[in-house]
């Protein structure tokens, strides 16, 4: 008696068309017919015999079969697209996240910027930075300036806001 093993991921068989291909080399395969069809159609002399036409024809034939060859498991074609998305991929993250904010540099540089001012008026103002909260409740439009906000990183370089209102 024959026997199947019935696999547990179903999602990752693939369907078999003809013998031992799938619906991509099926197609990868009928492209140089249809191809070549068209290029025997169009191109001039139309309908009849040329070199060129058959190098075209055989270039493309070739170039179809040899990405629809199997390599380990997946077809030359997604090999293919695997090194393209890997060469487009970006090279350096840039991550802007205010690296000097809360920082002693900053608190220094942000005292020389006031200390350079010149002074006007000899009503003397205090100068007093905000923390990042009151910055952020003050830039919130509309926010109740009685809420209470706090900050969570999250994964990936996302952050969670959390405003609770204080009664």
């Amino acid at each position: 008696m024959k026997t199947v093993i019935v696999p547990a991921q179903i999602t990752t068989v693939e369907d078999k068309i003809a013998g031992n291909l799938n619906l991509t080399q099926m197609l990868l395969l009928l492209t140089p017919v249809f191809s070549g069809s068209a290029i025997y159609i169009v191109l001039p002399p139309s309908l009849e015999y040329a070199l060129y036409k058959l190098i075209c024809i055989l270039v493309i034939a070739a170039v179809s079969c040899g990405c629809a060859i199997r390599f380990k498991e997946k077809m030359i074609v997604q090999w293919i697209g695997i090194l393209l998305r890997y060469g487009n991929r970006p090279r350096y993250y840039l991550y802007n996240k205010n690296d000097l904010a809360n920082r002693k540099e900053a608190e220094s540089m942000y005292k020389k910027a006031v200390q350079l001012q010149p002074q006007k008026h000899t009503v003397k103002e205090t100068v007093r930075q905000l923390s990042f909260t009151e910055r952020i409740k003050k830039d919130l439009p509309g926010h109740n300036q009685k809420a209470n906000v706090s900050f969570k990183p999250a994964r990936k370089g996302g952050m969670y806001v959390y405003v609770s209102e204080i009664k």
